[in-house]
């Protein structure tokens, strides 16, 4: 099921992606390893992982159906000179993918399924990341956020909604009791994060542009 999209972004990442899935009890297992492609005259032979990785990576699935995309040889992560770096230089990377994550998949995030279980939910170093949501949906008190021009915008290419929102101002917030919501939807500075937000099936493209 997967295309090419899979492929080029893993291999942005790191020189070594495999996937793993499982479905009924059948597993595949198969990836793709940069380094190997340049030893064998740039033939796409794909890469396998071992038994006992296979294992491991099915363990972590807790006997259900799913798919572990894996990354391996990580050299891009901290540029060419990655062995330079110290370990504070990767928790700084860390800490922007995690914050980067917490935005662009918000709406699957806060998503519940029928078993009341979220439709994502996204660890970063066994550290489980909240849903960023720039438009204090839960925001508890009446008429406070305020939705205005909800309309459907016919464009060349299909049927687009268009939604604009007015948020409380901080002493409102402080006022309702809602301060930390407040502060933790604007960590990023809510000067900065007026703007278009925009949605491809409901995963964030670009916000506060």
């Amino acid at each position: 099921r997967f295309g090419l999209g899979l492929k080029t972004a893993s291999l942005s990442q790191c020189s070594r992606m495999t996937v793993t899935s499982v479905q009924n009890g059948s597993v595949a297992n198969l990836g793709w390893d940069i380094d190997e492609l340049r030893s064998s005259g740039r033939r796409w032979t794909p890469a396998h992982s071992d038994k006992k990785t296979i294992e491991d990576q099915i363990h972590l699935l807790s006997g259900h159906d799913g798919t572990i995309v894996r990354w391996q040889k990580l050299d891009r992560l901290l540029g060419p000179d990655s062995e330079s770096h110290s370990s504070d230089d990767l928790d700084t990377v860390f800490e922007s993918v995690a914050s980067h994550l917490e935005v662009v998949f918000h709406r699957f995030m806060n998503r519940v399924n029928t078993n009341g279980q979220p439709q994502l939910t996204i660890f970063v170093n066994e550290r489980k990341l909240k849903p960023w949501d720039p438009f204090l949906s839960t925001y508890p008190v009446e008429n406070q956020v305020w939705r205005i021009e909800d309309q459907n915008v016919q464009l060349p290419s299909g049927v687009s909604r268009v939604v604009g929102h007015v948020l409380p101002t901080e002493r409102e917030a402080i006022s309702d009791n809602c301060h930390e919501l407040w502060d933790s939807a604007g960590r990023r500075r809510w000067n900065q994060l007026q703007g278009f937000y925009v949605y491809r099936l409901d995963r964030l493209i670009t916000h506060g542009s």
